[in-house]
């Protein structure tokens, strides 16, 4: 007993050490998350996201990405928002996961706390921009202010957006600050080239009418692009080994402490 006792303060002690909470970062704050930088800005009643991710041997010209936050570092529970860029339309979502599946927190209006969104490609990068709502009156909806501690998420795949086994998460919590003396802070500006930018929709709305309110601009880009690195398989195998260390000490806690 004293000695699976020890087991588990040990691991328990490790894993503390794994998953630190770091201070606030500077404004706009990043992060590295797998094969994706993801930037961030709490403005107060709204947050500004771009994710970039260099896809490799994926087509950009039809792939998506996604960009979330979470109170766990699963996907499962995430609110996320789903960039599409296909060969026929360019398309956003705000989805809230659940299990192995994602959805819209609700199908009739799918961008919901959604605003100035924008895709773009340059080369292997693809990129989503977007103004998510703080607060949202709806079920499931994750708030964000200046006390906030959450992870991020991030995912991508070639073609329309489904389940991918290679879910993307960070173990580390991040904070979302407010810019210093009222002062606003955004994320690099996309810029359009000289032909004019086409009309794509959000999400095709259930009757396969489309609405003003769902299209956005596609933005060819001609800021330096963002050059990331293939995921690590190490990394991978590290995550793997820590999560079936916390099965175990999850199992050895209900066992020994009833928790």
């Amino acid at each position: 007993m004293k000695f699976l006792t020890c087991l588990v303060l040990f691991f328990s002690n490790v894993l503390l050490a794994q998953f630190q909470i770091l201070p606030p970062l500077p404004i706009p704050s990043s992060i590295t998350v797998a094969n994706a930088v993801v930037t961030w800005a709490n403005l107060g009643n709204e947050t500004q996201f771009t994710v970039t991710s260099n896809l490799g041997r994926i087509n950009a010209s039809n792939a998506w990405i996604s960009v979330g936050v979470n109170t766990e570092s699963a996907m499962s529970a995430g609110n996320v928002v789903v960039c599409q860029n296909l060969l026929s339309e360019t398309t956003i979502s705000h989805n809230l996961n659940a299990g192995y599946s994602s959805a819209p927190f609700i199908s009739t209006n799918p961008t919901i706390g959604l605003k100035n969104a924008r895709i773009g490609v340059v080369g292997s990068n693809l990129t989503c921009s977007f103004s998510r709502a703080n607060f949202v009156d709806i079920a499931s909806y994750i708030k964000i202010d200046s006390l906030s501690n959450l992870h991020i998420l991030v995912a991508y795949g070639a073609g329309n957006f489904g389940y991918h086994f290679g879910n993307r998460g960070s173990s580390v919590r991040v904070f979302f600050p407010l810019p210093p003396n009222n002062q606003t802070s955004t994320p690099p500006p996309f810029n359009p080239e000289t032909q004019p930018p086409r009309n794509v929709t959000f999400f095709p709305i259930p009757n396969g009418n489309h609405s003003d309110n769902y299209t956005i601009p596609f933005v060819p880009m001609t800021f330096q692009p963002v050059t990331t690195t293939q995921p690590n398989v190490r990394n991978s195998l590290v995550d793997f080994i820590w999560n079936i260390i916390t099965m175990v000490l999850r199992y050895l806690g209900q066992k020994l402490f009833g928790l």
